[in-house]
């Protein structure tokens, strides 16, 4: 504290009406925005280092230009009750609005009668869900539709419950592209873990079984494991950190769902959580301090792109030489 007062009677006398500095680091390191400046002081939003001459007065503390341009952009309200949309268009909206539509042309294709239950299986294929084979024989978009397919009202209710809550909330602090940037590559990279992990078929009663995957939960998976590493990042504020245990339960409670209930791709869910933590931690807030958060972002998601592509390329190899060669389509 006696750091930051010779700094303020070095500058002149203070008016009362600004808000508190922020708080002072354990010791001088250099700005965010200024290499070549050593500084005490941190911005109390994102507690990246600011200097004097990035410091934006805030409602409370002060905030660097990047935190303090997005606050005037948008309004974030922590009290407001989670789930609310954003201001104007919302993505989530669209993201749920585009799986309820996949499940009713579903059912429309599937005949009469399959309300609860859904499309079957075939039509789901047809739509795009992951079929191990038809990915190896050289559809891979279907890494990504199927993420917008579901297996019955239960599955697709359950998601987009999950999905409006915890999409809401992130799109809300992230903003519209770079939600839309995570949701899609994170679900790509958990279908392309899914498609290297999942056995093709599995033995029954009736013989070997197709194993088909489809659904938004890797995405929904990814969306946590972002927005866990994004509060982890600013968990030196009371705010983020509570968020941040908050998601951590809700991960775990998650993850046990995940490994004891029969049928559900343990597999998506887990690649969907390393994407989202590697790209919350990195790509959202940046590394290093030269490097815009723009370019961490792009960075990140492509490097996340480049590491899919790789395990599908050594997953259709492996099945083009597998026994399964055959069924490939």
């Amino acid at each position: 504290m006696r750091t930051n007062l010779r700094w303020l009677r070095s500058m002149g006398a203070v008016d009362p009406s600004l808000p508190p500095p922020p708080p002072a680091t354990d010791g001088p390191v250099a700005c965010k925005r200024h290499p070549d400046v050593q500084t005490g002081l941190r911005c109390v939003r994102c507690g990246d280092p600011i200097c004097p001459d990035c410091m934006r007065p805030a409602s409370v503390g002060y905030q660097c230009p990047d935190c303090a341009r997005g606050s005037r952009q948008e309004v974030y309200q922590p009290g407001r009750r989670v789930g609310s949309s954003a201001a104007g268009f919302s993505v989530t909206n669209v993201l749920i609005a585009i799986c309820v539509v996949a499940y009713v042309i579903g059912i429309a294709m599937s005949g009469a009668g399959s309300v609860i239950s859904g499309a079957t299986e075939k039509v789901l294929i047809q739509q795009g869900a992951l079929d191990p084979f038809r990915v190896a024989g050289g559809q891979y978009w279907r890494l990504l539709t199927n993420a917008f397919l579901h297996f019955g009202i239960l599955h697709l209710a359950l998601n987009m419950y999950a999905l409006y809550i915890i999409g809401n909330v992130v799109e809300a602090e992230l903003g519209r592209i770079r939600y839309l940037a995570m949701f899609l590559v994170t679900g790509w990279f958990a279908s392309a873990i899914a498609y290297w992990l999942t056995p093709p078929v599995v033995a029954t009663s009736a013989g070997l079984t197709l194993q088909v995957s489809a659904g938004a939960s890797g995405a929904i998976f990814g969306l946590f494991g972002a927005f866990l590493a994004y509060n982890y990042r600013r968990r030196h504020l009371a705010f983020y950190a509570n968020r941040m245990r908050q998601m951590l339960m809700l991960i775990v409670l998650n993850m046990v769902f995940t490994f004891t209930i029969p049928g559900i791709s343990w597999q998506a869910h887990i690649g969907g959580l390393v994407a989202g933590l590697i790209a919350g931690y990195a790509a959202l807030d940046g590394f290093g301090a030269r490097i815009s958060r723009t370019v961490a972002l792009v960075t990140s998601l492509v490097a996340l792109l480049g590491i899919s592509v790789v395990i599908v390329a050594m997953r259709t190899a492996e099945l083009q030489q597998s026994q399964f060669a055959r069924f490939i389509r």
